[in-house]
């Protein structure tokens, strides 16, 4: 609803853009426009949106809606800009045109969708009509190399130079050296603002379809002509995309209603760690040294000037003593002043998360996550922002807490191995598993190591890793790891011809394909990740699947978190979920060319997230 708080003065006023190619209006003129727009037949006209906040940490508070669209009658674009939570008039006229509209096409929809809802404009009516430009964009160029923000993607295909980055310009025009000071520094006062926030929104509609249509392009574009899922035609490019668009409506529900959270877990976790905090920062003031998040490298400096260092200590390219987070996990279980280090590392980074989702329920009660379907890496799964829950360490997670239902964690066994030997029929190597055996005891045997090393040694082959880093990750000479390869293989002979088959594949055409049938890009120096990628890539769509079967069956509000190869979901569900997920998708039944077997684990979490 609308606050108090002083409105910033707009004028009323209509005009006409010429570099835009569209009528801008702004104060009552918009409102005449909305007014309008509600005389055409419902649900027959489909508009961009967006919204402007005063940046990242106040996402929940709303200096302007702005919207625009195409007159039926004349294929005139018409650009609007409302303040709703300022004036009454334009909240009304905010919510009467989102239920009016048709599609509802925004840039970035996880960011714009919770505080829509939050204020009341939005309901999961008007999130199921949402259309994602930024979706459409990882769909149809899943380079990750190639900018997807608005600004960029106007430029490429619209020529927008003249107004280019829309937002960006109009901070830059008024001073603001980065964006982040000019979301927090500037409102709708300022005509430049208001300018660049419509003129951000015309160009979300001009560039829909053009997405739409290169999304297609590109999932038919390929050489896997006889290739179970493959998209041939335009009508089956768009079964794709409608299942990615189905997930992307799902986690944009969840992420408006948001996740519940235990605020009090925050001061019981510091509480619990002060102790252990303060012995720790006191041992490293003795060295005269500080700990914490970024403080490792100043450490094992220290420790080698000391000769305290295990050698041989490795170096970066640059010859420094190399500090990673696995050289410092190491360290710790050697040296005491490493394992001070560690620990105020870990508290740090653990209360950091804390913050950060305590800061957003201070503004509704809940989190609220930004979820990117199809933005993590070359391989599309999903990713979590905003707080960054997929990072989340165990200490973490039970900041997150249901609502009295329950929570229950379900992830497959070895989903990405087993769906690699299912793509590449290799039965025999399955069978022990399907028959519920553990899937890494074939290589155990056949190379005569345990199961942590037959673990790594296949995730590492699947991930495209040589056969140094191999031997130097399991502690063997690159001889012996080369033959623990080789002997690995005996027990699956038709993987390994089918990675060799993939590469090949990705070196001729520059693409691979996930068992979903995406179509994945990848560069001639990057052959080696073409498996990682594939396997990977089809792994998320065995999630996909499972949560679009979910929403069909009536359980897509069930669902409160997914990634990777766990969904989280309400205890009183779990049953039907696990059916579903135990349930091979028809994909990937066609590819093994027979009735697989997907495997699951089930953990009742009872009240709050945890890791299982």
């Amino acid at each position: 609803m609308t606050t108090t708080e002083a409105a910033p003065r707009v004028p009323s006023r209509s005009w006409f853009d010429p570099v835009l190619g569209a009528t801008l209006s702004t104060g009552e003129e918009a409102l005449v426009a909305v007014r309008r727009f509600l005389t055409t037949r419902r649900r027959s006209v489909t508009l961009a949106a967006d919204i402007e906040t005063p940046g990242l940490d106040r996402a929940f508070t709303i200096n302007c809606v702005t919207a625009a669209w195409r007159w039926p009658d004349s294929g005139n674009v018409q650009a609007i800009l409302l303040d709703p939570a300022r004036k009454s008039a334009d909240y009304e006229a905010g919510e009467a045109l989102f239920d009016h509209a048709d599609g509802l096409i925004f840039h970035n929809a996880a960011f714009d969708i919770p505080p829509l809802f939050h204020s009341g404009l939005f309901g999961t009516d008007e999130i199921a009509r949402v259309i994602d430009t930024l979706l459409l964009a990882r769909i149809g160029i899943p380079d990750v190399m190639i900018p997807k923000k608005l600004e960029a993607l106007a430029v490429r295909f619209l020529g927008l130079t003249d107004s280019k980055g829309g937002m960006e310009r109009a901070f830059k025009a008024a001073g603001y050296k980065t964006q982040t000071a000019g979301y927090e520094g500037m409102d709708i006062g300022s005509p430049i603002y208001r300018f660049g926030a419509m003129a951000d929104t015309i160009a979300t509609l001009a560039l829909e379809p053009i997405l739409r249509d290169g999304a297609r392009a590109w999932l038919t574009d390929h050489p896997f002509v006889n290739t179970y899922s493959a998209a041939q035609t335009a009508a089956e490019a768009d079964a794709l995309i409608e299942t990615q668009e189905t997930v992307h409506h799902v986690m944009l529900r969840r992420s408006a209603l948001g996740l519940a959270v235990d605020r009090a877990y925050l001061d019981r976790y510091a509480e619990e760690v002060d102790i252990e905090r303060n012995l720790a920062v006191a041992e490293l003031a003795v060295h005269g040294l500080e700990g914490g998040t970024g403080k490792g490298a100043k450490l094992v400096e220290y420790l080698a000037e000391r000769g305290e260092l295990p050698e041989p200590w490795p170096r970066t390219p640059t010859r420094k003593l190399r500090a990673t987070k696995a050289d410092l996990e190491f360290l710790a279980t050697v040296n005491p002043l490493a394992a001070a280090q560690r620990k105020l590392a870990v508290i740090e980074k653990v209360m950091g998360y804390l913050e950060k989702v305590d800061r957003q329920a201070s503004v509704t009660g809940r989190c609220h996550p930004q979820v990117g379907v199809l933005g993590a890496s070359a391989t599309g799964r999903m990713s979590y922002s905003s707080p960054e829950l997929q990072q989340f360490p165990a200490e973490a997670r039970p900041v997150l807490c249901d609502d009295g239902q329950g929570l229950t964690s379900i992830d497959w066994s070895q989903i990405e191995p087993v769906t690699m030997a299912l793509m590449a029929k290799d039965h025999a190597f399955l069978a022990p598993f399907e028959a519920g055996a553990d899937l890494y005891e074939p290589i155990m045997r056949a190379a005569g190591i345990d199961r942590p090393t037959a673990k790594i040694v296949l995730l590492a082959t699947m991930y495209g890793q040589g056969t140094p880093k191999l031997a130097a990750t399991i502690g063997h000479t690159e001889e012996s790891a080369a033959q623990i390869k080789r002997q690995m293989f005996l027990a699956m002979k038709r993987c390994e011809r089918w990675m060799a088959k993939v590469q090949e594949v990705a070196w001729a055409s520059g693409r691979t394909i996930t068992v979903g049938g995406r179509i994945l890009p990848v560069d001639e120096g990057g052959v080696f990740k073409a498996v990682n990628y594939t396997v990977q890539g089809s792994a998320y769509d065995v999630l996909a699947h499972t949560i679009v079967t979910m929403e069909r069956e009536g359980l897509g509000a069930h669902l409160q978190l997914a990634m990777h190869d766990e969904v989280v979901v309400d205890t009183a569900v779990a049953e039907e979920v696990q059916r579903i997920m135990v349930t091979p998708p028809p994909f990937l039944t066609a590819w093994a060319e027979r009735e697989p077997v997907l495997r699951t684990d089930r953990a009742d979490m009872g009240h709050a997230w945890a890791k299982v």
